[in-house]
């Protein structure tokens, strides 16, 4: 009962919620390790692997919008079992034909799944009483177990290349069957055990801005990240090392999400979500400007602190917004899309200038536009506290 208390809902519910965004969420954990493997294994240029990770987002991003429409209609343990299904097929089909059309649809296919997933996860979440300690758990449990396969890649891409990576996604989804019932529909949480969300009009503005600057955040961040593991090799350091500072950063991330799941509920959630992005952007400078081995570990090591430490605020800021869960599906369309574009803009970008180092100026870009939206949202919800009649706290 103290566990359930203190995640705001029942444990089964919240290892399906972690467990499955987890798992859908390794091909993104891995995408630095796989864009090095698919130069090294096919040959193929920054650009095609930035298409084939736009492709696998570009699916969630559709899914996403299929649910948009039918999230309340349909049972979400069925539509789960359909994604979980999905998923293996798709892995299974990339790990048999690792020819480069072929894999554009497998990998479109997977994304839909992820896609699928994820919003499932998020809706559910959602409905919880301590979205914010929820969410950290979310994260956690993405960048812990990406942390460990990022440690075995090495040793799986020396001996079945990239058909094992996709071949293991696959299996590793199967023992999860039977946690689909924890995504079940449940009641939303009544008003009274949350925060009062903001009046119809100035939450539509408010959401609009999130969902703005939550595409631009997640572009950033994919952008950088599918191509760290190039940018590293670029400084002269070698594959291994760079996987194993890869793998670290990965690990770290896990005590941003630590963080955030301690804090738990918090009325400061943009102030958290401002501070992070600030501290992004001192990780794209390192990485951009600072050669060596030592700068290279600590960018990467602050990209994925800020994102594990941002993200649950984004989302529970979402969930204040609208306590009902439905803007969780417009939310993974703009954070998937975000995903999808950020590789293909630096991909092309690296492609045009031949420079490496330019993996960093588009996802700085990003990062300025969200961090302005952030704050548009910050100074909204500030004006509406002033009001004589306020419906929410300050942040």
């Amino acid at each position: 009962m103290r566990a359930e208390k203190w995640l705001g809902g029942g444990r089964f519910e919240v290892a399906a919620i972690v467990g499955f965004s987890a798992v859908g969420a390794l091909g993104l954990a891995a995408q630095p390790a796989i864009a090095a493997q698919f130069d090294a294994q096919l040959g193929l240029t920054a650009g095609q692997v930035g298409a084939l990770f736009t492709v696998e987002g570009l699916g969630g991003t559709l899914s996403s919008l299929l649910m948009l429409l039918r999230l309340r209609a349909l049972s979400r343990s069925r539509m789960a079992l359909a994604a979980v299904l999905l998923f293996v097929a798709a892995n299974a089909a990339s790990a048999a034909w690792l020819d480069y059309r072929l894999l554009l649809a497998s990998r479109a296919a997977a994304g839909m799944a992820e896609g699928m997933l994820v919003v499932l996860s998020l809706s559910a979440a959602a409905s919880m009483d301590n979205t914010d300690r929820v969410y950290g758990l979310w994260v956690i449990g993405q960048g812990g177990l990406g942390s460990l396969v990022l440690l075995a890649l090495p040793a799986l891409f020396s001996r079945f290349g990239l058909g094992g990576f996709y071949g293991g996604l696959a299996l590793v989804m199967l023992p999860m069957i039977p946690l689909v019932r924890g995504l079940s529909s449940r009641p939303p949480v009544p008003a009274a055990t949350r925060e009062a969300a903001p009046r119809a009009a100035g939450r539509r503005a408010q959401i609009c801005a999130l969902l703005a600057a939550t595409l631009c955040f997640y572009g950033c961040i994919g952008g950088v990240w599918a191509f760290a593991a190039d940018r590293g090799i670029a400084e002269g350091i070698s594959g291994e090392t760079v996987t194993l500072l890869l793998a670290a950063a990965s690990g770290l991330g896990i005590a941003g999400a630590l963080v955030a799941a301690w804090i738990g509920r918090t009325e400061r959630r943009v102030a958290m979500i401002l501070s992070g992005q600030c501290l992004l952007g001192v990780a794209l400078f390192v990485l951009g400007e600072m050669p060596g081995a030592a700068p290279f570990g600590l960018s990467v090591a602050l990209v994925q602190l800020v994102w594990c430490f941002v993200a649950p605020f984004l989302l529970a800021l979402a969930a204040e917004l609208d306590p009902s869960g439905a803007v969780m599906a417009p939310l993974n369309l703009m954070l998937g899309s975000g995903l999808a574009g950020g590789p293909i803009l630096v991909g092309t970008m690296i492609d045009r200038r031949g420079d490496v180092g330019q993996a960093a100026v588009m996802p700085a870009l990003l990062l300025a536009v969200s961090l302005l939206l952030m704050l548009g949202l910050a100074v909204a919800r500030r004006m509406a506290w002033r009001n004589p009649r306020p419906s929410f706290p300050p942040n």
